[in-house]
């Protein structure tokens, strides 16, 4: 039975979603490219720039509860998006099993924000940053993960 196994590799800014990995022909490897408009951190720099910060008003700021910056915000909202994309495809029936490779910072996220559908569909999760690598080396190195995590808990 073939199945139609996808990909997701991203580092929080930019992501590439890999499709038909277990397709012999290898024919359209990327289902989209996308980067992250980091609204937040654009909003932060702008007021910054202004001169619109907030005051400190003297009270003790370590009491306050912390709330995630602008690039943990920017991160969230970019999981969101590309997780939603591949939620579709999925419900589509494209795609029945997927891999995700992000540095440990954005994986924590992605788990954190995986929707039900494809938490049920992810076949692996690795803390990795493979964006880097150029689109011909990022598939081989995709596949050869997802073959040794598969031999290593079929066996």
């Amino acid at each position: 039975m073939s199945h139609r196994t996808w990909a997701l590799v991203t580092d929080g800014v930019r992501a590439r979603v890999l499709r038909r990995l277990d397709g012999a022909d290898g024919q359209d490897p990327v289902a989209f490219f996308d980067k992250s408009e980091a609204r937040h951190l654009r909003a932060q720099l702008t007021a910054g720039v202004r001169g619109d910060r907030s005051r400190n008003t003297g009270a003790d700021q370590d009491d306050a509860p912390r709330q995630p910056g602008p690039i943990q915000s920017d991160m969230q909202d970019f999981a969101q998006e590309i997780l939603g994309r591949l939620a579709a495809y999925e419900r589509a029936h494209d795609l029945d099993r997927l891999a995700i490779f992000a540095p440990p910072a954005m994986l924590a996220i992605l788990r954190r924000e995986l929707p039900a559908n494809l938490r049920r569909i992810l076949l692996m999760d690795r803390a990795v940053n493979l964006m880097t690598l150029p689109e011909d080396a990022l598939r081989g190195r995709v596949l050869h993960l997802i073959h040794d995590h598969t031999n290593r808990h079929c066996a």
